[in-house]
Formats: structure tokens, sequence, C-alpha cells
């Protein structure tokens, strides 16, 4: 392994470009969409709960994993090892 891969990201990238695509998905939506249907039933409510359960329960998982594994659970950190176990497979 070359001595530029081994460093770590000094700019926490992922962060940043999720939130751009956030903002970006939002102003497009806002500026050139149709007016979307909401759901303020009931239904919406519990499939988004379960998919936020859902969502946090992976996340947990995965941290776990990683401090298992004995590696960084940060993204622009350098890793430790490679997990290939979990939500990894």
């Amino acid at each position: 392994m070359n001595a530029y891969r081994s460093k770590p990201l000094q700019f926490p990238w992922p962060p940043v470009l999720y939130g751009l695509a956030f903002v970006c998905a939002f102003l497009l939506g806002e500026i050139a969409g149709p007016p979307v249907p909401r759901m303020h039933t009931a239904f919406g409510w519990i499939i988004g709960a379960a998919l936020t359960v859902a969502a946090v329960g992976l996340d947990i998982w995965a941290i776990k994993t990683l401090l298992e594994s004995g590696t960084t659970i940060m993204p622009h950190r350098e890793t430790a090892h490679l997990v290939t176990r979990g939500p990894f497979r």
C-alpha cells in the first residue's frame, strides 16, 4: 500500500455530500417539481417510523461490528482492518 492511500482524509466528505444532495433535492422539488400528494394518515406515520427504526438498528449493528473488529467507525480516519462480517457481508 502506498503512502497516499494510507493517509486518512482531512475533510469529512460523506456528511457534506449527503447534506448537499439533500439541499439540492429540496430546492429542485420546490422549483421544478409537480405538487406531490402528502400522506397525513396514520399509515404514513407507521411506515416512516418503521423505516426509521430499521435504519437506526442497521446503524447500531454496523457500529457494533466495527468496534468489535477493532477498527474505526469514522469515515475520514484510517482503518485498521477490512470488516467482512455482519452488515458488511
